[in-house]
């Protein structure tokens, strides 16, 4: 449980450090670009990881 807390706690710190830097709203949607998804692509989402070379399914 406390994983979990502590988990939450630091996205939501890194989702509020990103709105007080940002200048306007078409700033915050670099964290889903640069991150979100890449993530979404080697995740398994839209083809099976499997297919990924041995190095990224890992």
């Amino acid at each position: 449980m406390v994983v979990v807390v502590l988990t939450a706690t630091i996205f939501s710190l890194l989702g509020f450090i990103n709105a007080v830097f940002a200048r306007n709203f078409d700033d915050i949607s670099i964290i889903p670009t640069f991150v979100l998804t890449p993530l979404t692509y080697l995740g398994g989402v839209f083809y099976s990881i499997n297919l990924l070379p041995p190095f990224w399914q890992t």
